[in-house]
């Protein structure tokens, strides 16, 4: 699901609204930061994966289940007025809801992408991380 989230997010790279789309292994080997040419950058992460009780009998059963994505993104913090800077987080946040919501991957059946929220990891160091969460409910079946 990892390649499937960054193949969609790789349309922003497309737009020049990303340079940079990357998975969990890229964003564990991050050091510092991506260097300023790479960003803003996104990562994509699972967080969780949880599922209900199974229910059926007699080998036929199913399963609910929820996993939820984030999407880290990296921005550059430069030394403009603030209006501007807050603009443009919010600019790119709002591209990464409007490219994930609603997306429903292959295979999912009818299941779509959901915003779960969103939070500010860290402001300082002129950069900016803000993780994006998404979630994907599905059903397992046997």
């Amino acid at each position: 699901m990892i390649e499937t989230i960054i193949t969609r997010l790789e349309t922003l790279k497309t737009a020049g609204t990303l340079k940079l789309v990357e998975g969990a292994l890229s964003y564990a080997a991050v050091d510092v930061k991506p260097a300023d040419k790479d960003m803003p950058a996104a990562y994509v992460v699972e967080l969780t994966e949880s599922f209900a009780t199974a229910k059926g009998m007699s080998g036929a059963f199913s399963q609910d289940g929820i996993a939820t994505y984030a999407v880290i993104l990296w921005m550059a913090a430069k030394r403009v007025d603030d209006k501007r800077a807050a603009t443009a987080l919010e600019t790119l946040r709002a591209a990464v809801r409007a490219t994930m919501f609603g997306f429903s991957p292959d295979g999912a059946e009818g299941a779509q992408f959901v915003n779960a929220g969103g939070s500010l990891l860290t402001a300082q160091d002129n950069l900016v991380v803000w993780q994006q969460t998404f979630a994907l409910q599905f059903q397992e079946r046997q």
